[in-house]
């Protein structure tokens, strides 16, 4: 069974708002996975370096962040952690060779530039670059209250008996967003931005 390192920043400084929700998101993946699968770098520790040494040896990984988004300069997006960005480039120029599934809890991780509309490059492309089979992510702002209960539920599907695990990706989050839906089914700005990318 993979073990899954989360990189949260519930409080990330450098002039972004605090995300109250990662809490809780890390209280479902340990309800999901079991606490002793799960290794978390949280607040101070998120730091870049932290995440680039580290990373190799997680075939899962779930990031609970802030998300980066530059319509001008693609390259420039990604994640926001304690101390710098994690940009596109940062993350293709990684070889992850034992990497799997990675979920990234972060708005606007899955959309590119707007100057280039047929290429793609994205956060999550560039996870997928660096050798991750399989990465959830976002088309647009996700709020906080409403990314804790679909990661929740994704990883509850993932290890659900029978279930095909991270083969079954693309499943588990099909449920995980109906059963958002299903609660609030007017609202598709809720429930709609979640993508999967993989086999």
């Amino acid at each position: 069974m993979p073990g899954c390192w989360p990189w949260a920043c519930p409080t990330p400084g450098r002039g972004h708002t605090p995300l109250p929700g990662v809490p809780e998101e890390l209280r479902g993946l340990r309800d999901a996975l079991g606490p002793e699968r799960l290794s978390t770098l949280a607040d101070d520790a998120a730091t870049v370096a932290a995440v680039r040494e580290r990373l190799p040896g997680h075939p899962w990984a779930h990031f609970a962040c802030h998300g980066r988004l530059d319509m001008s300069a693609p390259v420039t997006s990604g994640l926001c952690l304690r101390d710098g960005d994690m940009n596109v480039l940062d993350f293709a120029e990684l070889r992850l060779t034992g990497a799997d599934l990675a979920f990234l809890s972060a708005c606007h991780t899955r959309l590119g530039g707007g100057q280039l509309p047929d290429e793609a490059i994205h956060t999550a492309a560039a996870l997928r670059m660096a050798g991750f089979r399989h990465v959830v992510s976002t088309l647009w702002s996700v709020q906080d209250r409403v990314a804790p209960a679909v990661a929740a539920a994704f990883y509850r599907n993932l290890e659900a008996p029978g279930a095909a695990r991270s083969a079954g990706a693309a499943v588990a989050l099909h449920r995980a967003v109906a059963e958002l839906r299903d609660a609030d089914p007017t609202n598709p700005m809720l429930w709609a931005p979640f993508a999967h990318d993989g086999p």
